[in-house]
């Protein structure tokens, strides 16, 4: 089986621009996501984009050699999918290595490769990868007999962002919060020469997470940085200096091909929190010293060493909250201490003994397993009493004493390994030790609608008792469309499956896995797909410019498909799966959603005029056809309605919150993702639905409704 993965192992190229650094930001998601009329929708927070520049699809030329290419594909630009010529993509097989530079289309072949597992990396003029990896990598294994003919490797047009790093000093005229006077405060300070910049990433198309990239770039003698080859995604700039500390400015959100001219910082003075860190007189090591300055997100961190002593340097000077913890202790505290600029503060922190009993969660490997469960339980197969999580470094502590008795068990989950074997819940004074086992896998096999095997594709493994996909994504480019998924715990799970560009998407149907064994679920299926255009319009007819059209994603946690309305409104769409959801969305509008768009393969749709109104509410709020339902997932992993908007179909049928959905139109929802059931009651106004529920009292009805449009704030 030969299933490909993107990889992030280049560590070279765009090298006089960034370079991976650490995380340093806390998670932040794509946007928000409202379930609504069972419909996961994701709004991002900065919507606006503009208007494409070129076409939504290419015509492709096949690939024509007198011997035919072992690989062969297409460079092209994420936004517009046109061929990006003058790339240049490199083959890393083992020791050897191949660069070829794309031609017209920005068609790529090799002729020859060795036989074997092989790395292809992808950069260009102008263009960059979006993500923590330094170019867009694509792993392939390769065999001669079985050609891949119609890759895809995809480069975002690079953006540029400029500003001016300043710090406190005699014109500046009232408080500073993150780069930005507060509201009646002066100008910004003097400029800062030679200060190191940092892009923090809260998040960027295929991550899973924030990330950090440091520029290899410093402030000139007026403060001033200009950054080049940027990556889209939302950011913002971290400044630091040896004399005047780390700040950062505002976040933005940067697209393709942006110039961002106003990412300004404001750096403090810094000074050194040093101390010990002691439990009942006894030296601490190992435990984390956390200093932060309250309204930032930075933290400033040491571990102390075998003495229990830590340094925390070029800490910004101010008031400070410092907090220290250790497995095992209650956390220490520390709240307004005043750090003077050029100075030490002396801080010793006292730990109290933590009530309770702990332990470690071990991978099958050994390694400390971050995001286990560890269930407290009356025996080996009795329920859980009581649920914590391991932490970043496979410690976990129970607060209740009285659970050490020698009655009750431990077990660890993990959405990667099986569980592991029972152990005795321990006394206090005493540590538990839980190894994972290795875990279970999911595989098979995409087609087109036509039977052809999809080369390339995105998977996504969703749990289907929590209907959360926890970061299973990947991008899988066989020649056989073959697909094997990373390890699972054992449960129930989906398959969603589909094109890079959207074009096309398929939904498993719930699938067991066991610990330590492959299931194969056997051949899918995409469905056809077609190309739609539209305008975009406002309550009067006027056309509105720059909304962001979409492809709404799997469970609402992406978008995919892009593009923007132009200056008459107008949009298209390239590629769009028949049944479909559409997303619009730009700030101060509803996001509206245009539910199950109907399309034929190689025509193209007129959808007409697509009306978005203002929004009342803070979030921005939501306008859809349906039946004014907002629906969830109980913990027994069925989908609820959680909420009925007065004045709707439900509402008018007497539909409770509470209720359990059994089924829409004859279908079991109990097979189905939330985001399938959505699609299934969503529809055109003035159609029929219908779904069966238990009410909480056990009692099942069925309820015909008909659909109208449902604004929500």
């Amino acid at each position: 089986m030969r299933a490909g993965r993107d990889t992030g192992g280049a560590t070279t190229g765009r090298s006089s621009r960034f370079a991976l650094a650490a995380v340093l930001v806390a998670l932040l998601g794509l946007g928000f996501v409202v379930f609504s009329d069972g419909d996961a929708a994701l709004v991002s927070p900065s919507a606006e984009r503009g208007p494409s520049d070129g076409p939504d699809l290419e015509d492709r030329s096949p690939v024509v050699a007198a011997v035919p290419p072992v690989v062969a594909g297409h460079l092209l630009d994420q936004e517009d999918r046109t061929g990006i010529v003058g790339g240049a993509i490199s083959a890393r097989c083992g020791k050897s290595q191949q660069t070829v530079i794309t031609r017209e289309s920005g068609l790529f072949s090799f002729l020859t490769l060795p036989r074997g597992r092989c790395v292809l990396s992808a950069t260009a003029p102008g263009h960059v990868s979006a993500g923590p990896q330094l170019d867009v990598t694509a792993e392939i294994d390769v065999d001669p007999a079985e050609p891949y003919d119609d890759l895809e490797l995809r480069l975002y047009r690079a953006a540029m962002v400029e500003g001016t790093v300043r710090r406190a000093g005699p014109t500046s005229q009232g408080p500073v919060i993150r780069g930005v006077p507060k509201p009646g405060g002066g100008p910004l300070g003097l400029p800062v020469a030679g200060a190191r910049l940092s892009l923090l990433y809260d998040e960027a198309p295929g991550a899973e997470g924030p990330f950090a990239l440091s520029a290899e770039v410093q402030t000139d003698d007026e403060g001033r940085f200009r950054l080049d080859g940027v990556g889209p995604g939302r950011l913002r700039i971290l400044a630091e200096h040896d004399d005047y500390g780390a700040a950062e400015s505002l976040d933005r959100f940067v697209h393709a091909g942006d110039r961002l001219t106003d990412m300004d910082v404001d750096l403090s003075p810094t000074g050194v929190v040093r101390g010990v860190v002691r439990m009942r007189g006894i030296a601490v090591a190992g435990a984390r010293v956390s200093v932060q300055r309250p309204g930032e997100g930075r933290a400033y961190e040491a571990v102390t060493g075998s003495d229990g002593g830590y340094t925390v340097t070029e800490v910004p000077a101010g008031e400070l909250t410092v907090i220290a913890s250790a497995h095992g202790s209650m956390p220490s505290i520390m709240t307004k201490r005043a750090l003077e600029a050029e100075s030490e503060l002396v801080l010793d922190c006292a730990l109290e003994p933590r009530p309770g009993v702990g332990g470690y969660v071990l991978s099958p490997g050994g390694a400390p397993a971050s995001g286990a469960t560890i269930e407290v339980r009356s025996s080996v197969r009795g329920a859980a009493e009581e649920r914590v999580a391991s932490e970043r470094d496979g410690t976990f502590w129970l607060d209740r004493l009285e659970l050490a008795n020698g009655e009750r068990v431990l077990v660890a989950t993990h959405p990667e390994y099986g569980p592991s074997a029972p152990v005795p819940v321990p006394r206090a004074g005493e540590s538990a030790v839980l190894e994972l086992t290795a875990g279970g896998r999911l595989t098979g096999n995409l087609v087109d609608s036509r039977g052809a095997p999809v080369q390339t594709f995105v998977m996504t493994i969703i749990d289907a008792d929590r209907q959360f996909s926890g970061g299973r994504r990947t991008v899988v480019r066989d020649p056989r469309g073959l697909f094997t998924s990373a390890p699972l715990g054992p449960g129930r799970y989906f398959a969603l499956l589909a094109r890079e560009d959207g074009a096309g998407v398929v939904e498993s149907e719930p699938v067991v896995v066991s610990a330590g064994r492959t299931t194969h679920i056997g051949t899918l299926r995409l469905v056809a797909a077609g190309g739609a255009i539209g305008r975009v319009v406002d309550a009067s007819g006027q056309a509105i410019r720059g909304v962001s059209v979409a492809i709404e994603g799997p469970l609402g946690a992406g978008r995919v498909g892009a593009s923007a309305s132009g200056p008459d409104g107008t949009f298209r769409i390239g590629s769009l799966p028949t049944g479909s959801t559409l997303l619009f969305a730009q700030r101060g509008l509803r996001t509206r959603l245009l539910s199950r768009v109907v399309t034929r393969e190689g025509d193209v749709v007129d959808l007409g005029d697509v009306m978005m109104t203002r929004s009342e509410g803070k979030q921005g709020g939501i306008q859809y056809s349906g039946v004014g339902m907002r629906l969830g997932i109980g913990e027994d992993g069925a989908i609820r309605v959680l909420q009925v908007f007065d004045g709707s179909p439900a509402a008018g049928a007497g539909l409770p919150a509470g209720a359990t959905v059994l089924s829409v139109g004859g279908y079991d929802a109990s097979r189905m993702s939330i985001s399938k059931v959505v699609a299934l009651i969503r529809g055109e106004v003035g159609s029929e639905v219908s779904v069966q529920v238990a009410l909480e009292d056990g009692t099942r009805r069925t309820l015909k409704l008909v659909r109208s449009e449902v604004l929500s704030n």
